[in-house]
């Protein structure tokens, strides 16, 4: 699985945040040709989320993450993978 590293700068969390829903938007090269990801935490482990949008000819994705916590103190760091092995949410974003 190949992936990119990203991460919500602490200095712009005024508290410590719980099942924190985080809306990605971005566009990156890498992604290109790319016609599914996934989420996973610093620790690989898979993140609920919802692919909103992801255009493989232009890499811009558009994305709902789940993340179980986001720090005031310290950067939090996921990851969006794609390829062999990718990670699928273990459970929805949203709920059922």
């Amino acid at each position: 699985m190949a992936f990119l590293v990203l991460s919500v700068d602490h200095t712009r969390i005024s508290e410590d945040l719980s099942s924190f829903p985080l809306l990605i938007e971005l566009a990156d090269p890498v992604l290109r040709g790319i016609g599914a990801v996934g989420f996973c935490d610093s620790q690989g482990r898979p993140l609920p989320a919802e692919v909103e949008h992801l255009d493989p000819q232009t890499g811009r994705l558009r994305a709902w993450v789940g993340l179980a916590a986001v720090s005031s103190g310290a950067d939090t760091v996921f990851r969006v993978g794609w390829g062999s092995d990718l990670p699928a949410p273990a459970v929805p974003l949203w709920g059922a």
